[in-house]
This record gives structure tokens, sequence and C-alpha cells, in this order.
């Protein structure tokens, strides 16, 4: 049986989590079994310190370190976790490589096409659908501040609003090559998110494994 690998892509407060567990219940309603994964593997060290150092600002790394952590980390990502799933059930990634590309540029400076052709050259995600949340930085902003967690040092309107204009570029204005097709959803405070991912995101996951019982009868 096909499975699908889903990413969701978009900034900070943008609503993925809401929208990721939204689809989990629905495929979970459905009997259907599905992964839920996150942005980083975490397994092994020397990726995962760079990658914590930069977030909190502990140490300062070069722009080729932190490429190549994030490059590597989301190699064994893929490979230990995507891959092996894949064959058993549905997918969904909050954030994969394409956050690594987009958020790597505006935070640090590096290219967003050399650093995207690196991390395909290195692994393949191969996603069936990415579903970018596109949501305004002042509301996201607002979203993350109701959290009443501390932000981290890019979560503020200005620099959301220039992930969020990368994201677009990288999507939709001068879109990156191989891209497989991305789903917007309009996530700037109404409910009709819900039916755009019913009809869009659930609704083919529904009809390739209603087809594929179908022809298994």
């Amino acid at each position: 049986m096909e499975n699908i690998f889903l990413i969701l892509e978009g900034i900070d407060g943008s609503g993925k989590t809401t929208i990721r567990k939204y689809i989990y219940r629905r495929l979970q309603e459905a009997a259907l079994e599905c992964l839920t994964i996150g942005q980083h593997s975490w397994t092994i060290p020397k990726y995962a310190e760079v990658i914590n150092n930069i977030r909190n600002k502990n140490i300062i790394h070069t722009p080729e370190e932190i490429a190549e952590a994030f490059k590597l980390d989301k190699k064994v990502h893929y490979e230990r976790t995507v891959r092996k799933h894949i064959l058993e059930r549905h997918v969904i990634a909050d954030r994969f490589t394409y956050s690594d590309v987009v958020y790597n540029y505006v935070l640090w400076g590096i290219d967003v096409l050399n650093n995207y052709k690196a991390h395909i050259d290195s692994y393949n995600p191969q996603p069936n659908y990415i579903v970018f949340i596109d949501t305004p930085p002042d509301i996201a902003f607002n979203r993350i501040v109701k959290r009443k967690t501390n932000p981290k040092f890019w979560e503020n309107t200005e620099t959301l609003s220039s992930i969020s204009q990368t994201y677009k570029k990288t999507f939709f204005d001068d879109p990156l090559p191989g891209l497989p097709p991305v789903i917007r959803i309009d996530n700037s405070g109404n409910e009709g998110w819900q039916k755009v991912v019913d009809d869009l995101v659930i609704g083919p996951i529904y009809n390739i494994n209603n087809s594929q019982v179908h022809l298994e009868r």
C-alpha cells in the first residue's frame, strides 16, 4: 500500500501544530496509521550540538558548520525515521528540509539554492505534498506571545516577516527545482482552513487508500 509523506511548513506561530493534530486525528478516525515527526532527529550528538548552540546563541558557528549540521541531521532523520516508517504508515513532518534552507538563509545568510541542492544530493526527501501554512507575521507573533514562553531570538515580527517572504519566494515566486505540489493554507484567523485541509490534504489520502483497498479485494 502506498503511504503519503507530508511536510508542514510555515513561520513560528503559523498554526502548524494545530493543523498537524487535526490531520492526525482525521486519519486516525479513518483507521489509517500515521506517524508525526519533528524537524530534527537529535540523534547524532555533534550535529545536535551545533543546532542547539545556534538556536540558543550559546556558541558561534560558521555558516558552513551550520549548513553541514542541519543537512546531515536531516539525512539521518530521513533515513532512520521516514524511510523506515513510510513502508507501513503515513508520515507527517512538522517542518523538514524546506524549513532548514529558509531559516538558514534568513538567520545566517546561507544561500537557499545551494543549501537546498546540498540536501537533495545528500538525501532526497521526496514528499508527496508540502503544506504551506500562510499566516500574517503579526498574527503569528501574537500567538507566540500568548504561549507565555520565552520567545526565540527570531520570534519577532520583523524576522518572521523575512522568513514568510522567503518561504513564498521559495515555494511560489521563484520555486526551487523539483518541488512536489505545494498546498497553501490560509490560517489568518478564520476557520476556513479545516475545509481546505479536508478537501486538499485528507481527501487525496482517503482516495489513495480506498482505491488500494478496492484493488486488493
